[in-house]
């Protein structure tokens, strides 16, 4: 083999460490492994991965091209999707043993519909690299009576094989997850949501050293909000200590209020769904009173039902009741709209 024309530093993946198991899992995600062919000789030519994120992100294609040693140039390029044009940051480079050495743990060309991790289904590292790639992390929005609440939310998707192998991954920190892998017509994907989400987000994203600079920051602010500013850090529960029989605010994990499913924070702005179920049971048990009102012609106590317009006129009402009828000889009994308010 001749010399590299770029500096290159392939055994960055011989030994995990937290960046090694970080980047081979954000390469499962978004990256690209491919066996190029020659068009003349149709011999195989040297394996080839390659990098690729939005311009918005090409800062995270930086970290990758430091953590590599690399002297590769980074290209922007368009791509068309949907009539749209997209920018993208895009990292080739060419090497046999860095795809030889991803290969060992389920990094392979054609991986989206069935890739797979291996020797890395419970590193915490590997799955934010994932959640970095095809996961998304935001704050959802829930509106209740007065007003409305946010929760964070956590998503990833990929491969059914991939999706389940992180839902054994979030069982293993959280025994009572019943999350479970969902399907639309193209990817699975499963969603995660308030004290689960939470304890995921804090495992993941505490403490870490390489991370996707705009997800590191929305975590970091869910993670403070969430528990870090609403209690003393001395109070604050650990969070791999929160279980379904711990009695734990059920949104951020914090202490919560006596006899009370959510702290002191949350119980100001949430409803609970049996609140809400005992608001809508009154709200149908309640009922119309009946506006009553002094017939003139009888002089008795009766319902407005018992009055309709008259025929003749178009500003009042009459009793039609037999009484009414007979002591006025067949006349009607005109009465005020005053009377009604």
């Amino acid at each position: 083999m001749g010399e590299r024309k770029h500096k290159l530093d392939e055994s960055v993946f011989d030994v995990i460490t937290e960046q090694s198991a970080y980047w081979i899992g954000f390469m499962m995600a978004d990256g690209c492994v491919s066996q190029p062919i020659s068009k003349i000789s149709r011999k195989l030519l040297t394996p080839k991965l390659q990098l690729g994120l939005s311009v918005v992100d090409i800062d995270h294609v930086q970290k990758f091209k430091r953590f590599l040693g690399s002297s590769h140039k980074i290209t922007v390029s368009t791509h068309q999707s949907k009539g749209v044009s997209h920018l993208n940051a895009l990292l080739p480079i060419t090497s046999r043993r860095l795809v030889a050495a991803l290969a060992k743990y389920g990094v392979v060309p054609r991986k989206s519909h069935t890739a797979k991790v291996i020797g890395l289904e419970f590193d915490r590292h590997f799955w934010r690299g994932a959640i970095d790639g095809d996961g998304s992390i935001w704050l959802g929005t829930r509106r209740i009576k007065g007003g409305e609440y946010q929760f964070p939310c956590l998503n990833f998707c990929g491969s059914g094989e991939m999706v389940n192998q992180f839902i054994n991954f979030v069982r293993h920190h959280v025994p009572n997850c019943r999350a479970q892998a969902c399907f639309n017509g193209s990817i699975y994907y499963v969603n995660l949501s308030f004290r689960i989400a939470t304890q995921i987000i804090d495992i993941l994203y505490r403490d870490c050293k390489i991370a996707l600079d705009r997800k590191l920051s929305l975590a970091a602010c869910i993670l403070q909000s969430r528990a870090s500013d609403l209690l003393p850090r001395e109070k604050v529960v650990p969070i791999s200590q929160i279980r379904r029989d711990s009695r734990l605010c059920i949104i951020c994990g914090g202490i919560p209020e006596p006899n009370k499913l959510r702290c002191a924070d949350h119980l100001k702005i949430a409803v609970t769904y049996s609140q809400k179920n005992q608001a809508k049971r009154l709200k149908k048990a309640t009922y119309k009173v009946v506006e009553e009102k002094k017939c003139p012609g009888c002089e008795t106590v009766k319902s407005r039902a018992c009055f309709s317009k008259d025929a003749r006129t178009t500003d009042g009402l009459v009793c039609r009741c037999k009484l009414c009828v007979a002591s006025s000889r067949s006349k009607t009994v005109r009465v005020d709209r005053a009377l009604w308010g």
